[in-house]
């Protein structure tokens, strides 16, 4: 359509478009068809910005026809702008957010409410930049965009100073609320088709203050807050997808791939595992981009150093970022605020990081903060102090909970600063007792494999993993450690039967290794709490000793095996507790591995001694 239609012919263009006569468009606008029809005419225009926008609306205009619409009216030019960033260039994704944003602020029913939102999430997510971003695309939306931060009382009042400056304001009283607020609530209350920015929220009790009464326009608000009670409804932001995170690296570093097909293969790999270890972190992503085109680097050249410096990435900074600070400095001052307000807070986190980053169960401190510290079990066994402690860590957005799992997460970056900030002794203290508390909760029994539990222990056992892994780091041994292992290599064996259970069974063949020599005594056995504890041997020992024969040499038929113990177990007084899958697993621990020919399952490393 010719955007230079006059503004009378553009109307009937888009009126019939929609098959609405002058009469019904009047009467949806609430006034006068001769009104519709002097402006089709052209014998006058709209006096007012908002007419044209409620007719935008009506008429079911897109982004696009508004803005002709309101070229065409001559007021397509936005009345006040106080908005004290650039546009981004290099912003990426975000579509169905804005869009959301915009339906949220704009579009809701209701000609004259006011609307608002808020923009919540992590440190570094992309806030104030979709913010931003949603300012700049839709300000032909509106009459007034006025930005202020929102972050301190102080930098409230001055940035409504500016907009009192902006829209030819000023007060007359010394006092500055009234000298500035005031005045510019006075603005809003007699004005329509504006909005508010308030960026950085972080006290919604002093936010609450400046927040106009007036119903005529927008509110948008940026937030770690994952709540602002009546302020606004808040909508989280998302990490980016890996392909969104791919599209930034590439033209944040002035590189396409469209427009560069000489780049090779393996760049193109460097450029996705880079984007992969970011976690969809807009702030990550944008200083490693900038960071590599400063630089002139390759993907490849930066994955390289980055490999052996793991840090690099999350300690860059760039003078052309969007952001003063870095990834890992802006999650570490987050920390020690976090840690200086609440203590129990701060070492829950560190627990925390210490697990998987995704999924973590909430009762694994509800119920067993006591195998963790004094402090932490004396603090979440009080409700109040337990409300706290998860109200401080929402608030800070280095953890995320989720009501309908009951499950805990913690985005991977956060982690890795964190884990790397820790004190090895803390770190270790840590490792050690989550292999209690994971013992505690990880209760499979070899002979009780009952399969309503399933789901609870494939829960549990991507934290059993990152803490045996963590354990086997720092080489701690201890016999809650080993029997987590043996627990749940047991389980995989039980659940699949497959080459998963071959990681756990070898650490937990070195770990009791070192858990014996260390802590002497009776073996621990997995067949039953109670074993030994008589000072009697263990009966699969015995079995061993009396019917079999441990050799690399050696090997023997499954079934054979299998039946001898029945056989063995059936004359003791003792009776018979290992089920098969726990006399393979037992087998294991030995040393002893299964394979299968094309006649018969056969056990290597143990055979059957003369005469049985």
């Amino acid at each position: 359509m010719d955007s230079q239609l006059p503004f009378g012919e553009l109307l009937k263009t888009y009126r019939r478009q929609q098959g609405l006569t002058q009469h019904q468009l009047a009467r949806k606008l609430d006034m006068h068809q001769n009104t519709i029809g002097g402006w089709e005419r052209g014998d006058y225009l709209p006096s007012a910005r908002g007419k044209i926008l409620e007719l935008a609306r009506c008429l079911r205009l897109t982004e696009t026809e508004t803005h002709y619409l309101l070229e065409a009216s001559l007021l397509a030019v936005t009345f006040y702008w106080c908005m004290p960033y650039q546009r981004n260039p290099f912003f990426t994704g975000r579509r169905d957010v804005l869009r959301q944003l915009h339906i949220h602020l704009f579009e809701a029913s209701g000609v004259i409410a006011c609307r608002s939102c808020a923009l919540s999430g992590l440190g570094g997510i992309g806030k104030t930049q979709a913010a931003i971003e949603y300012a700049y695309r839709y300000a032909s939306n509106y009459a007034a965009v006025l930005w202020t931060n929102a972050q301190t009382e102080e930098s409230l009042l001055k940035s409504f100073a500016d907009i009192a400056r902006i829209l030819n304001l000023s007060g007359s009283s010394m006092d500055k609320w009234e000298a500035t607020v005031a005045p510019v609530h006075n603005w809003l209350a007699t004005h329509r088709s504006w909005l508010l920015i308030l960026d950085n929220v972080e006290d919604a009790g002093c936010v609450r203050h400046f927040v106009p009464a007036s119903r005529y326009g927008s509110l948008l608000l940026t937030t770690r807050l994952p709540t602002l009670g009546t302020l606004a409804p808040c909508l989280e932001l998302q990490p980016l997808s890996v392909e969104e995170s791919v599209q930034l690296l590439l033209s944040r570093a002035e590189v396409r791939l469209a427009h560069h097909p000489a780049i090779s293969s393996g760049e193109a790999v460097a450029v996705q595992t880079i984007a992969t270890f970011m976690g969809g972190l807009p702030l990550a992503l944008d200083l490693v981009a900038a960071y590599i085109g400063e630089a002139h680097y390759r993907f490849i050249e930066f994955l390289a150093l980055s490999r052996r410096n793991k840090r690099l990435m999350l300690q860059i900074y760039s003078s052309s970022a969007t952001y003063p600070y870095s990834v890992e400095r802006i999650f570490t001052l987050a920390f020690e605020r976090l840690q200086r307000q609440n203590a129990v807070a701060a070492d829950l986190l560190h627990v925390c990081c210490l697990l998987a980053p995704a999924d973590i169960p909430e009762v694994l401190f509800i119920k067993g903060a006591s195998y963790l510290s004094e402090e932490l079990y004396a603090a979440l066994s009080d409700p109040f102090q337990h409300h706290a402690i998860f109200k401080d860590l929402l608030m800070f957005a280095l953890l995320r909970r989720h009501v309908q799992s009951e499950t805990l997460s913690v985005h991977p970056l956060v982690q890795m600063v964190l884990k790397e900030q820790m004190p090895e002794t803390v770190r270790k203290s840590w490792v050690e007792r989550l292999g209690r508390l994971l013992d505690h909760f990880f209760s499979v029994e070899p002979d009780n494999q009952d399969m309503k539990h399933c789901t609870w222990y494939d829960l549990l056992l991507p934290h059993v993993q990152q803490v045996c892994q963590q354990a086997q780091y720092w080489q701690l041994v201890s016999p809650e450690l080993d029997s987590l292992l043996h627990k749940a290599a047991l389980y995989l064996h039980y659940r699949t039967g497959c080459e998963q259970t071959e990681a756990f069974d070898r650490c937990a063949i070195s770990v009791q290794e070192e858990v014996r020599s260390m802590f002497p005594g009776p073996a621990f056995s997995l067949n039953n709490k109670e074993d030994n504890e008589d000072g009697k041997t263990d009966p699969f020992e015995t079995f061993l000793q009396d019917c079999c024969v441990l050799s690399s040499q050696a090997s023997c038929r499954a079934a054979d095996l299998w039946s001898m113990y029945q056989k063995w177990a059936q004359t003791q007084e003792k009776e018979m507790r290992l089920s098969r899958h726990a006399f393979s697993f037992r087998l294991k621990v030995k040393g002893c591995f299964p394979v299968r020919t094309n006649t018969a399952r056969i056990w290597n490393g143990i055979g059957l001694k003369d005469g049985h």
